[in-house]
């Protein structure tokens, strides 16, 4: 099982009847998403394609997730790639972390994708998994995924489950019934283009602006150099993630850029009111996805009897404290909003494998709550 995300992503496989999250060659469980070519001309992918983004910005590709399906080509070292090529390299790369650990050969996988991804954006992603050798068994929406993960250790729970996954760059909202080890999805709702790289887009803008106002600079994000945007970034999603559990984050970044020719520092000090104030409109827009699937399902708030809560971006408070205004009960934090969508996957693939049966299991339904045109 694959989860392929905007900002990191994860593979697993099924031990023993319980999901197992396969370490990459550095021993770690999650793998950046990003993509590049080293100074010796290999491709490179993750960490070690992370640590040369303020080096060699433009022999460096993050954020692929968000091209999947369109036409556009990415420039990495001078060459052309399709977004599925690009999104190649980090599928091949984790199944060779995988191999190593299995001791097997992979062939197949079961990928998960945002439940909202376009018929096109699902076959982008079948053809990513084959230039990366692998035969896509399943594309399994993320939040049934994750309720998979959920369900496994509550076969016997009967419950109506609101499934909220704010990922690095799209959004999610599904309305579930588990029932004795069957999960029924209702309905699906969500927006591909909201997530916290666009919280990250937020601080860098208010960042630019206050710069620009000490120093009487007219800098936008497009027109800094590579090195610059690429720090400036950095800085706003460690900014990001330190208010999480911090009422306060300083932004230091010595020699940011030239003015008049000479070196200025970007110093600024960034509280949690001012990060709420600047993401408020965007979290609370996701009302909306929240009520359409609620409307879909035919169910109101008071049906809802568990909220979970998926997705890196669901650990900043102000996200989980509007779910609860607006749901008028607690959100459950309980799964590692990380890799519960690896795991559901990998669930997913032993269902596939016959390693787990409908009868004894678990057995799933899901919606397309996308168009397939006729």
């Amino acid at each position: 099982g694959i989860d392929l995300g905007t900002s990191t992503s994860e593979i697993a496989v099924l031990k023993d009847g319980k999901p197992y999250v396969i370490p990459n060659h550095l021993g770690e469980y999650i793998t950046p998403s990003i993509v590049g070519i080293s100074e010796d001309g290999r491709i490179i992918v993750g960490k070690e394609a992370k640590d040369q983004l303020l080096i060699r910005p433009e022999h460096t590709v993050m954020e692929v997730k968000r091209l999947m399906g369109s036409n556009e080509k990415i420039t990495m070292g001078g060459k052309e790639y399709t977004p599925q090529q690009i999104s190649s390299f980090l599928l091949k790369y984790l199944v060779d972390c995988a191999s190593e650990h299995l001791g097997e050969k992979i062939e197949r996988a079961v990928i998960s994708v945002p439940a909202y991804f376009s018929d096109t954006q699902r076959r982008a992603t079948v053809e990513a998994g084959l230039l990366a050798g692998l035969k896509v068994e399943r594309i399994i929406n993320e939040p049934t995924a994750a309720s998979l993960d959920y369900g496994i250790e509550h076969m016997k729970d009967c419950k109506n489950i609101l499934v909220y996954d704010l990922g690095g760059g799209t959004l999610d909202v599904t309305v579930l019934e588990l029932f004795e080890g069957i999960i029924d999805v209702k309905a699906s709702s969500g927006n591909n283009k909201l997530g916290g790289k666009d919280f990250d887009k937020a601080v860098m803008d208010y960042l630019l602006d206050r710069f620009n106002e000490k120093h009487e600079t007219n800098f936008k994000f497009e027109t800094l150099e590579p090195r610059a945007s690429m720090r400036l970034k950095e800085a706003a999603e460690e900014c990001k993630i330190s208010l999480s559990n911090q009422g306060e984050y300083e932004v230091i970044m010595p020699f940011f850029t030239t003015v008049n020719g000479q070196p200025v520092s970007l110093e600024e000090k960034v509280t949690v009111d001012t990060f709420q104030s600047l993401i408020q409109d965007m979290v609370d827009s996701t009302f909306n996805q929240i009520s359409i699937a609620l409307k879909d399902a035919k169910l109101t708030t008071q049906d809802i009897d568990h909220i979970l809560l998926v997705g890196g971006s669901t650990r900043i408070p102000y996200v989980k404290s509007f779910i609860e205004k607006s749901m008028g009960k607690a959100a459950d934090l309980i799964l590692d909003p990380d890799l519960t969508v690896v795991r559901g996957a990998a669930i997913q693939a032993g269902i596939l494998n016959n390693e787990l049966t409908s009868e004894n299991d678990i057995l799933i339904t899901d919606v397309c709550p996308y168009t397939l045109g006729t």
